[in-house]
């Protein structure tokens, strides 16, 4: 009997990048052939050994950061030959945020933020990690308000809303960065130069400029 092979290829539908993790069932609806298989590490999976004829591949499930493409494809198999469908998959919309000092440009931990979906309302809560980052995976598409709710200790408080859009394949991105405290930088740049002066043993009329109380060095 003549027999080929069929092999099914799963890509991100914006990168090409291939993609496991993915489960199809295959289906030959004249022999009555039917079989579950999953991409593997290289986003492939082979059927191998398959009679000639029309084979139908439907995705069954998808992974958790990609939407589920139910619509079939056919693939014709024919003797002595490999057939190829590729499967193409959209990311889910999601939206990463984050959050850098505006002077040294280092991530901040521990900022609270909202999102709120602009029309449905939906709000999600978030807190940013040691990178900076909060990231919202499996979102509704649309617009998203993003407020600070709490800044990070020693940081300036912001009631600014800021708009992002969070699309299929192309994930929302917005990056915000926050002064110190005035008061804090002020007091933080005067210590760094009072233990300096100290350190050299700088004085006035024999007074030591770096002790509030006058103390003699």
């Amino acid at each position: 009997k003549p027999f080929g092979s069929l092999t099914i290829r799963k890509v991100d539908a914006q990168t090409q990048e291939t993609l496991a993790g993915f489960y199809f069932k295959v289906v030959n609806h004249t022999t009555g052939f039917e079989q579950t298989v999953e991409a593997g590490k290289n986003g492939e999976v082979t059927i191998e050994d398959l009679p000639e004829g029309s084979y139908e591949v439907t995705e069954i499930a998808a992974r958790f950061d990609y939407s589920l493409d139910a619509t079939p494809q056919i693939g014709e198999v024919d003797w002595g030959s490999e057939t190829v469908v590729v499967m193409k998959n959209e990311k889910k919309p999601s939206i990463t945020i984050k959050k850098i000092d505006a002077e040294t440009s280092e991530a901040i931990e521990g900022v609270h933020f909202e999102i709120k979906h602009k029309n449905t309302r939906q709000t999600y809560m978030g807190v940013t990690n040691a990178e900076g980052m909060i990231e919202l995976i499996d979102v509704e598409e649309g617009w998203y308000e993003v407020t600070e709710v709490t800044p990070a200790d020693g940081y300036i408080s912001s009631d600014k809303v800021y708009e992002v859009y969070a699309k299929s394949g192309k994930p929302g991105h917005r990056q915000y960065d926050v002064a110190l405290r005035q008061q804090n930088r002020f007091l933080l740049r005067r210590g760094f130069a009072r233990e300096m002066l100290c350190t050299v043993g700088f004085q006035k009329h024999g007074v030591c400029l770096c002790h509030p109380a006058g103390k003699i060095c």
